[in-house]
Protein backbone atom coordinates (compact mmCIF):
# COMPACT_ATOMS: atom_id res chain seq x y z
CA UNK A 1 0.00 0.00 0.00
CA UNK A 2 2.82 2.20 0.46
CA UNK A 3 4.97 1.84 -3.26
CA UNK A 4 6.91 4.09 -5.11
CA UNK A 5 9.06 4.51 -8.85
CA UNK A 6 12.70 5.68 -8.52
CA UNK A 7 13.77 4.31 -11.80
CA UNK A 8 15.46 7.54 -12.58
CA UNK A 9 18.00 7.08 -9.03
CA UNK A 10 18.14 3.56 -10.22
CA UNK A 11 19.63 4.24 -13.41
CA UNK A 12 22.17 6.84 -11.63
CA UNK A 13 23.07 4.16 -9.17
CA UNK A 14 23.90 2.02 -11.99
CA UNK A 15 27.07 1.88 -13.65
CA UNK A 16 26.60 2.23 -17.58
CA UNK A 17 27.91 0.15 -19.85
CA UNK A 18 30.13 2.61 -21.78
CA UNK A 19 31.94 3.19 -17.80
CA UNK A 20 32.31 0.36 -17.57
CA UNK A 21 34.45 -0.32 -20.31
CA UNK A 22 36.47 2.69 -19.81
CA UNK A 23 36.83 1.27 -16.25
CA UNK A 24 37.91 -1.84 -17.94
CA UNK A 25 40.76 -0.62 -20.42
CA UNK A 26 42.32 2.06 -18.39
CA UNK A 27 42.22 5.25 -16.68
CA UNK A 28 38.84 7.30 -16.56
CA UNK A 29 38.42 10.75 -17.91
CA UNK A 30 38.37 13.61 -14.93
CA UNK A 31 35.58 14.71 -16.33
CA UNK A 32 33.91 11.00 -16.68
CA UNK A 33 34.62 10.72 -13.20
CA UNK A 34 34.00 14.08 -11.72
CA UNK A 35 30.33 13.14 -13.31
CA UNK A 36 29.89 10.19 -12.27
CA UNK A 37 30.40 10.94 -8.33
CA UNK A 38 28.12 13.76 -8.57
CA UNK A 39 25.54 11.88 -9.74
CA UNK A 40 25.66 9.44 -7.63
CA UNK A 41 25.52 12.05 -4.65
CA UNK A 42 22.65 13.40 -6.22
CA UNK A 43 21.01 10.01 -6.11
CA UNK A 44 22.28 9.57 -2.76
CA UNK A 45 20.76 12.78 -1.00
CA UNK A 46 17.34 11.75 -3.05
CA UNK A 47 17.12 8.67 -1.85
CA UNK A 48 17.75 9.90 1.86
CA UNK A 49 14.97 12.54 1.40
CA UNK A 50 12.78 9.62 0.05
CA UNK A 51 13.26 7.83 3.40
CA UNK A 52 12.35 11.22 5.24
CA UNK A 53 9.57 11.63 3.95
CA UNK A 54 8.03 8.25 4.18
CA UNK A 55 8.73 8.25 7.64
CA UNK A 56 7.18 11.40 8.16
CA UNK A 57 4.16 11.05 5.90
CA UNK A 58 3.34 7.53 7.74
CA UNK A 59 4.08 9.23 11.46
CA UNK A 60 1.32 11.93 10.51
CA UNK A 61 -1.01 9.67 9.31
CA UNK A 62 -0.94 7.37 12.29
CA UNK A 63 -1.60 10.69 14.59
CA UNK A 64 -5.09 11.77 12.57
CA UNK A 65 -6.03 7.98 12.97
CA UNK A 66 -5.47 8.78 17.00
CA UNK A 67 -7.35 11.72 16.57
CA UNK A 68 -10.14 9.97 15.50
CA UNK A 69 -13.32 12.20 14.34
CA UNK A 70 -11.34 15.08 14.38
CA UNK A 71 -9.88 14.62 11.74
CA UNK A 72 -11.27 16.10 7.68
CA UNK A 73 -11.62 13.15 5.10
CA UNK A 74 -10.06 14.92 2.88
CA UNK A 75 -6.87 15.68 4.70
CA UNK A 76 -6.86 12.20 6.08
CA UNK A 77 -7.12 10.58 2.34
CA UNK A 78 -4.86 13.64 0.83
CA UNK A 79 -1.71 12.11 3.72
CA UNK A 80 -3.25 8.30 2.81
CA UNK A 81 -1.99 9.11 -1.03
CA UNK A 82 1.14 10.44 0.06
CA UNK A 83 2.11 7.42 1.89
CA UNK A 84 0.86 4.91 -0.74
CA UNK A 85 2.73 6.32 -3.57
CA UNK A 86 5.88 6.93 -1.33
CA UNK A 87 6.26 3.60 -0.04
CA UNK A 88 5.24 2.33 -4.25
CA UNK A 89 8.54 4.35 -4.77
CA UNK A 90 10.35 2.40 -2.21
CA UNK A 91 9.06 -1.16 -3.02
CA UNK A 92 9.91 -0.21 -6.56
CA UNK A 93 13.64 -0.31 -5.16
CA UNK A 94 13.81 -3.55 -3.39
CA UNK A 95 16.81 -5.53 -4.77
CA UNK A 96 17.33 -9.12 -4.67
CA UNK A 97 16.32 -10.99 -1.66
CA UNK A 98 18.60 -12.45 1.35
CA UNK A 99 20.33 -15.59 -0.08
CA UNK A 100 18.95 -19.31 0.98
CA UNK A 101 21.16 -19.69 3.41
CA UNK A 102 21.01 -16.21 5.25
CA UNK A 103 17.09 -17.06 5.37
CA UNK A 104 18.06 -20.62 6.79
CA UNK A 105 20.24 -18.55 9.39
CA UNK A 106 17.63 -16.54 10.87
CA UNK A 107 15.64 -19.02 10.73
CA UNK A 108 12.45 -17.58 9.08
CA UNK A 109 10.69 -18.83 5.18
CA UNK A 110 11.54 -17.41 2.13
CA UNK A 111 8.73 -14.55 0.92
CA UNK A 112 9.96 -14.04 -2.62
CA UNK A 113 13.68 -13.49 -1.26
CA UNK A 114 12.47 -11.77 2.02
CA UNK A 115 12.72 -13.52 5.72
CA UNK A 116 9.64 -14.21 6.45
CA UNK A 117 8.72 -14.26 10.20
CA UNK A 118 5.56 -15.72 11.49
CA UNK A 119 2.94 -14.47 13.80
CA UNK A 120 3.53 -17.63 16.01
CA UNK A 121 7.56 -16.71 16.67
CA UNK A 122 6.92 -13.35 17.22
CA UNK A 123 3.63 -12.32 19.05
CA UNK A 124 0.74 -14.16 20.21
CA UNK A 125 -2.66 -13.65 18.30
CA UNK A 126 -3.94 -9.88 17.55
CA UNK A 127 -1.07 -8.50 19.56
CA UNK A 128 2.42 -6.46 19.21
CA UNK A 129 4.03 -7.15 21.24
CA UNK A 130 6.90 -9.35 20.94
CA UNK A 131 7.22 -12.89 22.81
CA UNK A 132 10.19 -13.54 25.07
CA UNK A 133 10.70 -16.53 22.88
CA UNK A 134 11.53 -14.07 19.99
CA UNK A 135 14.38 -12.90 21.04
CA UNK A 136 16.56 -15.86 19.67
CA UNK A 137 15.10 -15.41 16.58
CA UNK A 138 15.68 -11.98 16.35
CA UNK A 139 19.03 -12.30 17.51
CA UNK A 140 20.47 -13.99 14.16
CA UNK A 141 18.00 -11.37 11.93
CA UNK A 142 20.36 -9.28 14.06
CA UNK A 143 23.99 -10.87 13.01
CA UNK A 144 22.57 -11.40 9.49
CA UNK A 145 21.52 -7.54 8.93
CA UNK A 146 25.25 -6.46 10.67
CA UNK A 147 27.74 -8.96 9.50
CA UNK A 148 26.33 -10.20 6.06
CA UNK A 149 24.94 -6.53 5.34
CA UNK A 150 26.08 -3.85 7.46
CA UNK A 151 25.07 -0.91 5.49
CA UNK A 152 22.24 -1.84 3.07
CA UNK A 153 18.47 -0.60 3.91
CA UNK A 154 15.67 -2.83 4.17
CA UNK A 155 12.36 -2.71 4.13
CA UNK A 156 10.03 -4.45 7.56
CA UNK A 157 6.36 -5.58 6.62
CA UNK A 158 3.80 -6.06 8.50
CA UNK A 159 0.95 -8.77 7.27
CA UNK A 160 -2.30 -9.94 8.63
CA UNK A 161 -4.67 -12.31 7.97
CA UNK A 162 -8.63 -10.53 6.49
CA UNK A 163 -10.53 -11.84 10.09
CA UNK A 164 -11.51 -8.37 11.72
CA UNK A 165 -9.81 -7.55 15.11
CA UNK A 166 -11.96 -8.56 18.23
CA UNK A 167 -10.01 -8.60 21.08
CA UNK A 168 -7.60 -6.16 20.32
CA UNK A 169 -9.85 -4.01 18.10
CA UNK A 170 -9.97 -1.11 20.74
CA UNK A 171 -6.47 -1.29 21.19
CA UNK A 172 -5.35 -0.97 17.29
CA UNK A 173 -8.99 -0.47 15.05
CA UNK A 174 -8.22 -2.35 11.99
CA UNK A 175 -5.69 -4.65 10.95
CA UNK A 176 -3.62 -2.22 9.00
CA UNK A 177 -2.80 -0.08 11.61
CA UNK A 178 -2.05 -3.82 13.64
CA UNK A 179 0.07 -5.01 10.79
CA UNK A 180 1.97 -1.69 11.31
CA UNK A 181 2.32 -1.83 14.93
CA UNK A 182 4.18 -5.59 14.39
CA UNK A 183 6.66 -4.03 12.13
CA UNK A 184 7.51 -0.99 14.41
CA UNK A 185 7.82 -3.78 17.03
CA UNK A 186 10.56 -5.44 15.11
CA UNK A 187 11.86 -2.10 13.95
CA UNK A 188 12.25 -0.94 17.67
CA UNK A 189 14.26 -4.09 18.50
CA UNK A 190 16.81 -4.19 15.71
CA UNK A 191 17.27 -0.52 16.72
CA UNK A 192 17.63 -1.03 19.72
CA UNK A 193 20.46 -3.56 18.94
CA UNK A 194 22.27 -0.80 17.29
CA UNK A 195 20.56 -1.16 13.88
CA UNK A 196 19.93 2.97 12.27
CA UNK A 197 17.09 3.77 12.16
CA UNK A 198 18.01 5.15 8.84
CA UNK A 199 18.62 1.99 7.18
CA UNK A 200 14.63 1.02 7.85
CA UNK A 201 11.43 1.43 6.03
CA UNK A 202 8.47 0.36 8.22
CA UNK A 203 4.94 -0.19 6.15
CA UNK A 204 1.77 -2.22 6.80
CA UNK A 205 0.11 -4.31 3.76
CA UNK A 206 -2.64 -5.10 5.88
CA UNK A 207 -4.47 -8.68 4.40
CA UNK A 208 -4.01 -7.05 1.02
CA UNK A 209 -0.67 -9.55 0.23
CA UNK A 210 -1.37 -13.06 0.78
CA UNK A 211 1.00 -15.96 0.20
CA UNK A 212 -2.40 -17.49 -1.45
CA UNK A 213 -5.08 -15.59 -2.31
CA UNK A 214 -6.50 -19.09 -3.21
CA UNK A 215 -7.01 -20.03 1.20
CA UNK A 216 -7.50 -16.54 2.40
CA UNK A 217 -10.48 -17.78 4.59
CA UNK A 218 -8.77 -21.35 5.54
CA UNK A 219 -7.14 -21.18 8.85
CA UNK A 220 -4.21 -22.33 7.26
CA UNK A 221 -3.89 -19.66 4.62
CA UNK A 222 -4.45 -16.67 7.75
CA UNK A 223 -1.91 -18.56 9.93
CA UNK A 224 0.54 -17.88 6.89
CA UNK A 225 -0.43 -15.11 6.20
CA UNK A 226 0.00 -13.19 9.62
CA UNK A 227 3.90 -12.65 9.45
CA UNK A 228 6.53 -9.83 9.42
CA UNK A 229 8.76 -9.43 6.06
CA UNK A 230 12.42 -8.11 6.15
CA UNK A 231 13.43 -7.33 2.45
CA UNK A 232 16.63 -5.43 1.51
CA UNK A 233 16.40 -2.57 -0.50
CA UNK A 234 18.58 -1.32 -3.17
CA UNK A 235 18.16 2.26 -1.53
CA UNK A 236 21.49 4.14 -0.94
CA UNK A 237 21.37 6.59 2.09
Amino acid sequence: MLSHSVSSWARRLSVAPALLSLFAVGCVPYAVHQQTKEELIKAKDANADLIKKYNSAVQQLMALRDKGGGVMPADYERLLKEVEDLRAQAANKVRPGFTPEEIARVGGDSDDGGIALGEALLFTEGSAKLKREASPLLERLVSVLTKDHPSEPFIIEGHTDNKPLRVTAEEFGDNLTLGYARAHAVSSYLMGKGIPESRMIVTTYSFNKPLDRDNVNSPEGRRQNRRVVVRLSTLKL
